[in-house]
């Protein structure tokens, strides 16, 4: 009985574990392809690691949440994106989201500040 619930809990976790992993992975390339033309401007280079670091941290916290939701069965598995705690997992997310990157970039602001580059 035990083996049958690790093995469900497995085949949904991995499905999406290699769905954030290749997001994370894209954003990944996707600064390093940038990072000459970031490292012209020193607020975004403080920033960058706490944001990037925020973005897998969110994307472990959905994925987990989610597949918890259709081990339990709270979420069908053909409409999960029709359910309501789908969206309310998204919408706690995002507000998180953005409270964190508006705390992150006042810090880094002040610290670039301190260090003596200005902000236009």
């Amino acid at each position: 009985m035990k083996k049958k619930y690790l093995r469900n809990v497995f085949t949904e976790s991995i499905r999406i574990l290699l769905i954030t992993s290749i997001i994370s992975s894209l954003g990944g390339s996707a600064l390093q392809t940038i990072k000459d033309k970031v490292l012209i401007i020193l607020p975004i280079i403080i920033m960058l690691p706490a944001l990037n670091d925020m973005a897998g941290d969110f994307g472990t916290i959905i994925s987990s949440k989610f597949t918890t939701l259709l081990y339990l069965g709270r979420i069908n598995k053909k409409n999960w994106y029709k359910s309501k705690l789908v969206r309310k997992l998204f919408l706690k997310v995002l507000i998180v989201a953005i409270i964190s990157a508006l705390y992150i970039s006042t810090i880094s602001s002040v610290v670039s500040l301190v260090k003596g580059f200005e902000l236009n």
